[in-house]
């Protein structure tokens, strides 16, 4: 889990003497983070942008009855699954379904993760039990207590969505705080509040700048988890309807032919997931290289 060392202060000069040879190295710095977040982060919008907008030889939802199993060829260039659906639409079609349920749900987990973290970081008393909560929470096996979620959803994506924020509200929470802890002992923050600034206020306009970059990193990387999640739920028969496309119904289908040498089921969607989770963790630690001060690990 990402942790927050010394936050320079914005507002007071600290008195620190720039060490010599700094400006290159947060140059060279700032110059890979950025490139991270371009390169992992392109490739993720030009997986969405494929499953909408790139023309596909066959229907992804469309099953060739007559063509199950066919290997790749020039008519389906990966060949076709158990059900006859075209592989190559479908992967493609999956990353619709796929990225978009994660990115939802990191969203939703991030903004009720970092506001309960923010809130619980001016309280000990508050905080020590929602961090016991946390700590329970992240002893439970995350993928029961989402197949138990998604269970009755009857292929619902929202259900599915909240299901997968829950597990990684938690997650949100404990970076959020551990940041926000570390904030309020910097001089700009017990100033304002010697001086009777609203709680709230603080928290807002002083603590949260200081720890966004522990939120879009966490969120880059929940994303990654999300999409494993969404995976995975799939791949047990709880997650969107089996017609729609989903990498982990790829998965799924093709787990058991790999031993009769159907391969090409199996493979793309796996590299698709790997690929997406890849980037994912690529655009978190190019997060973390542009946001992130000096004195932050």
């Amino acid at each position: 889990m990402t942790t927050t060392a010394d936050i320079v202060d914005p507002v007071a000069d600290t008195g620190t003497v720039p060490r010599a040879g700094a400006p290159a190295g947060r140059a060279r710095k700032v110059s890979s983070g950025r490139g991270s977040v371009l390169t992992g982060g392109g490739i993720i919008v030009l997986l969405i942008a494929a499953g909408y907008l790139l023309p596909l030889p066959h229907d992804p939802e469309h099953p060739y009855i007559d063509t199950p199993l066919a290997p790749p060829n020039g008519d389906f260039w990966l060949g076709t699954d158990s059900f006859g659906y075209d592989v190559f639409s479908r992967v493609v079609a999956a990353a619709r379904t796929d990225i978009p349920i994660a990115l939802a749900a990191v969203l939703i987990a991030a903004v009720i993760g970092s506001a309960i973290g923010l809130a619980v970081s001016t309280s000990s008393r508050s905080s020590a039990f929602v961090m016991r909560c946390v700590d329970i929470s992240q002893c439970l096996p995350v993928t029961i207590v989402a197949v138990v979620v998604a269970s009755g959803s009857g292929g619902s994506a929202t259900v599915l969505i909240l299901a997968i924020a829950l597990i990684n509200v938690p997650l949100f929470v404990r970076s959020v705080r551990a940041g926000a802890l570390t904030v309020r002992t910097r001089p700009f923050v017990e100033s304002a509040s010697a001086l009777g600034v609203h709680p709230v206020r603080i928290a807002v306009r002083h603590v949260l700048p200081n720890v966004l970059h522990l939120v879009l990193a966490q969120l880059s990387i929940s994303l990654g988890l999300g999409v494993i999640a969404v995976a995975t739920l799939s791949y047990l028969g709880v997650g969107v309807s089996i017609t729609t496309p989903t990498w982990g119904g790829l998965v799924s289908d093709g787990a058991d032919l790999v031993a009769s040498g159907v391969w090409w089921v199996l493979l793309p969607a796996v590299a698709a997931i790997t690929l997406t989770v890849l980037c994912c963790n690529l655009v978190a630690d190019g997060v973390q290289r542009l946001l992130a001060r000096e004195g932050t690990a």
